[in-house]
């Protein structure tokens, strides 16, 4: 931040306000007039002052509108001149009481004295905003003048410019703070101007010569900015805080497991876990285990955080073997609605929905058959309940391509 002095702001008044508008008039034996429109000046208050796109605090705008020019009573057209609206804006306080100088060029004046020509002004309204002022003299009238200006040197009052409190222009850096984490990077933007300079924790970095810049390591940035007008001013440090990378671990007991199986997979390394949506998961989407029964093989993603913003994502494969381990059928049923064994199951057998189930007594004949078995069978054929005895059964997988055998020893009270 650099801070402009009382004298600055003179050199300043001296280059903004200086000779601001000037035109030329055609040669004529007519009158040639400059009025100023209703509008008049308008004054507006709590604007920023601008410099070189800087702000210096406090000041006010002031708005000079609706100038017009004509010769013997009729308009002329003038590209320069045509709808011209200046803005001049000067560092508060400043008492609004004076003149605004309309001043002729001694040199170009056909033969007259040449007198500055002042037109008085007062206020007519006050609000919390605007200032309205309007010229007390509706032209200004010479006769073959072939240049005129107008300057604002005495607008303020004597205690104008000259007395004001010295303001400060500051350069911002946006982001002003960033967090990131390791191997990532931020990009800091600063104002326009003629030319940047960057730097880290006071040292120059090379190429870091644009109103912009990526930046990758902790410290602090700042940014010398110069300007058209050679002003130099060096930027509050914004700041970077590179946060260590996370590792983060993702792994199971068995990457290869029978169809029917559960595995337990387990990450580490961070404090915050999140799965991916995948075939099986049973349980832990949001914890750092995560209990899955695939019934094909599978890809299983973590997003594994530190909880300082760094995410790091795992995956992990399983395979899953379609061998019929997994397939256990009990050997007996006693169907007296205990709620314990009153059906005859086979464990895992709803991943292997393409099935046939067939069972015999003992003089060969079927006593139950059922495609895609669903662990219903009480031990009765045709809704009559079957002696105590040993029956037999035969399960078909995968239209055959498999086979499980053994017996069902039905048992009554």
């Amino acid at each position: 931040m650099a801070q402009i002095t009382t004298s600055d702001i003179g050199n300043i008044k001296n280059t903004i306000i200086g000779l601001l508008l000037s035109f030329l008039l055609l040669p004529s034996t007519g009158q040639a007039q400059i009025s100023i429109g209703a509008e008049g000046l308008t004054v507006k208050q709590n604007t920023l002052f601008s410099l070189e796109g800087l702000a210096l605090v406090p000041s006010i705008e002031l708005t000079l509108r609706s100038v017009s020019l004509t010769r013997d009573s009729a308009p002329v057209q003038w590209p320069q001149f045509s709808g011209i609206k200046r803005v001049y804006r000067f560092s508060s306080p400043i008492a609004f009481q004076g003149a605004l100088n309309m001043s002729f060029m001694d040199s170009e004046l056909n033969g007259n004295a040449a007198k500055d020509l002042v037109l008085a002004y007062t206020s007519l309204s006050t609000s919390s905003d605007y200032l309205n002022y309007s010229l007390s003299t509706s032209s200004l009238v010479n006769t073959s003048t072939k240049l005129i200006s107008h300057d604002f040197e005495q607008i303020a009052s004597l205690s104008g410019l000259t007395a004001v409190t010295p303001g400060s222009l500051v350069v911002p850096v946006t982001p002003a703070n960033a967090t990131i984490c390791e191997g990532s990077s931020v990009t800091l933007s600063t104002i326009p101007g003629a030319s940047w300079q960057w730097f880290r924790n006071g040292v120059l970095i090379p190429g870091g010569t644009g109103p912009s810049l990526v930046a990758s390591g902790s410290g602090n940035y700042t940014v010398r900015v110069v300007f058209q007008s050679g002003l130099a001013v060096v930027s509050e440090p914004a700041e970077v805080v590179v946060n260590t990378s996370l590792v983060g671990n993702l792994s199971s007991a068995r990457t290869t497991i029978s169809l029917g199986e559960t595995t337990t997979l387990k990450a580490s390394g961070g404090i915050a876990y999140f799965w991916e949506e995948a075939d099986g998961i049973i349980s832990g989407s949001h914890t750092d285990s995560l209990v899955v029964r695939p019934s094909k093989n599978a890809t299983y993603k973590v997003v594994i955080s530190n909880g300082s913003g760094c995410n790091v994502v795992k995956t992990i494969d399983i395979e899953v073997k379609d061998d019929y381990k997994t397939l256990i059928a009990n050997n007996i049923v006693t169907p007296n609605g205990d709620g314990v064994n009153d059906v005859w199951i086979v464990q895992n057998l709803d991943l292997y929905p393409n099935n046939e189930v067939v069972i015999f007594d003992r003089a060969g004949r079927v006593v139950f058959r059922q495609f895609d078995y669903k662990n219903t069978w009480d031990g009765t054929h045709n809704g009559v309940a079957l002696p105590e005895d040993t029956y037999y059964y035969a399960l078909y997988i995968n239209s055959g391509k498999g086979k499980l055998t053994g017996f069902i020893t039905i048992v009554r009270d």
